[in-house]
């Protein structure tokens, strides 16, 4: 079992060794509709932001101890995530507006969770055992 997320006062970093990706029970978008990430297998087409339609190569999944990050519905966007998402702080997320101008200078970056953490919208979990896939 890793550990991961180191909380300073100036900033939030997750460390090498935190896994990266989707907390059992989320829903993803795939070719045949929404289903939990858990039923999800090599092969299975999924919906991504930046790339559209695309086979997953593999499936991994890891049981961890983490601070999540807890982003609220409509807080990188009018609709986006369209419900509150708690994800690992390793986990890249696609965001293309304003946002994303401020945060590197361009129209649309992926970026690692715990870069968009304000305290407000986008903010510490409780730390907590998770399984992430």
């Amino acid at each position: 079992m890793t550990k991961c997320l180191v909380k300073s006062e100036v900033k939030v970093t997750a460390g090498a060794q935190c896994p990266a990706g989707i907390l059992v029970g989320k829903k993803v978008l795939t070719q045949r509709g929404a289903v939990p990430v858990e039923s999800i297998q090599a092969g299975d087409k999924v919906i991504t932001r930046d790339a559209g339609l695309i086979a997953v190569p593999a499936v991994r999944k890891t049981s961890t101890d983490l601070t999540p990050i807890q982003i609220l519905a409509g807080s990188l966007g009018a609709t986006r995530p369209d419900s509150d998402t708690i994800l690992p702080p390793n986990t890249k997320i696609h965001v293309r507006d304003w946002r994303a101008a401020i945060l590197l200078g361009t129209q649309t970056v992926d970026i690692q969770a715990t870069r968009v953490v304000d305290g407000e919208f986008v903010k510490l979990g409780k730390r907590q055992s998770v399984n992430v896939y």
